[in-house]
């Protein structure tokens, strides 16, 4: 939940103005003056940082790409100066002229949701894992019985079925992906090493055995 809150609502989001200084020393005494009572925007002006220049956007935490300035910059109250940072690029001043708080459904409300969306994963997961066993022993010629026994599954025996989906009497034969395996069956022939096929749950082995 906390890696991925985004998803969840809106992030905090902060409205950033920063002034760069080409050393750590001037940087410093700007901030001096400020704390003296001089403005950001008098400190800028002296510094013939245009308005536009000044603004460094609207951003979550996480899209800064100078986490020591985004560190420094959520940490201050809206309409508040930072101490000089020392940044990727240089030292710098950022001031926080908007704070728009985060948004997010509690974790509370999301997290059946959560559950299911890890236990998807984790299935998936494991399914690609037996997919890869099963294909191992196939290459190895071994009877999809065997291998359905080994592997705790289960082995369905459908019968004499026509290209429909119907049994001798005219009958709709119930089986799971019955459409696709049929459609498979019936470009295949007896004794071919069928490829698996991939369906929205997960994969089916068959074999033609008459």
């Amino acid at each position: 939940y906390e890696q991925e809150k985004a998803k969840f609502g809106q992030p905090e989001r902060r409205t950033i103005q920063q002034i760069s200084f080409p050393s750590q020393e001037e940087a410093e005494a700007a901030a001096k003056k400020i704390k003296e009572g001089a403005t950001f925007d008098a400190v800028a002006a002296g510094r013939n940082v245009s308005a536009q220049d000044l603004e460094l956007g609207t951003f979550t935490k996480a899209e800064m790409l100078d986490q020591a300035v985004a560190a420094a910059a959520f940490a201050l109250e809206q309409g508040a100066v930072s101490e000089p940072i020392a940044g990727r690029f240089g030292p710098v001043i950022v001031r926080v002229t908007q704070v728009q708080p985060e948004s997010v459904r509690p974790f509370e409300e999301v997290a059946a949701d959560i559950r299911k969306e890890i236990a998807e994963a984790r299935a998936r997961t494991e399914l690609e894992s037996l997919h890869d066993a099963i294909e191992d022993l196939r290459a190895g010629a071994r009877p999809l019985a065997d291998i359905a026994k080994e592997k705790g599954l289960t082995l369905v025996q459908i019968p004499a079925i026509d290209a429909s989906g119907l049994d001798k009497a005219g009958k709709a034969v119930e089986v799971a992906n019955r459409d696709a395996v049929v459609k498979a069956a019936f470009a295949s022939d007896i004794g071919v090493d069928n490829e698996a096929l991939r369906t929205t749950g997960g994969y089916v082995w068959f074999d033609v055995t008459g």
